[in-house]
């Protein structure tokens, strides 16, 4: 009987945590694309102060607090100042390590891919409407995301502790 009464609780209360954590994951999105966004508005405005890239990777990742965008711009700035790769690789390689690191989706990844297209330009105009086109859709997400996030926060919660009451009931 203990045994049954401790299950039950034990089921419970992992649905309970279950329906929390996919509410989690959504915040979780929704302040790494927060952080994304703050460096590429700083990266745009360095672009503006005609700051080459290496440099403006290395006051990014002096400025940033979060781990992991820091890690990103000064593995960049390295990686520029060590002359690896191209700056197009240089990006694409450490978005696919950063995507690796944090919750972001893949449409998410292709736009922060995509500003590799224009990195290499000498056109500063180019670069800067390129990082305001991915700036504006990442944007959207998080909007998005901050509704899908309000909406969903009630739903997974009383989700989770509804399937763990039907699966207790169902073992009694």
């Amino acid at each position: 009987m203990i045994l049954k009464i401790l299950g039950s609780i034990f089921i419970f209360l992992s649905s309970s945590l279950f329906g929390m954590y996919r509410v989690t994951k959504i915040k979780f999105k929704i302040n790494n694309l927060k952080k994304i966004v703050n460096a590429l508005e700083i990266l745009e405005s360095e672009i503006k102060f005609i700051t080459p890239l290496e440099h403006a990777a290395k006051n990014i990742s002096e400025l940033e607090t979060d781990q992991f965008i820091k890690k990103f711009f000064f593995n960049i700035y390295k990686s520029l100042n060590q002359k690896l790769n191209s700056a197009q690789n240089i990006w694409l390689e450490q978005v696919n390590l950063l995507a690796e690191k944090i919750y972001i989706e893949q449409d998410d990844i292709l736009h922060l891919k995509s500003f590799s297209h224009v990195i290499t330009n000498l056109d500063q105009d180019l670069q800067i409407s390129y990082l305001k086109k991915i700036i504006l859709a990442l944007e959207k997400k998080i909007i998005f995301l901050d509704e899908n996030y309000v909406s969903r926060k009630k739903l997974y919660f009383n989700l989770g502790i509804l399937f763990g009451l039907l699966i207790v009931i169902i073992f009694i």
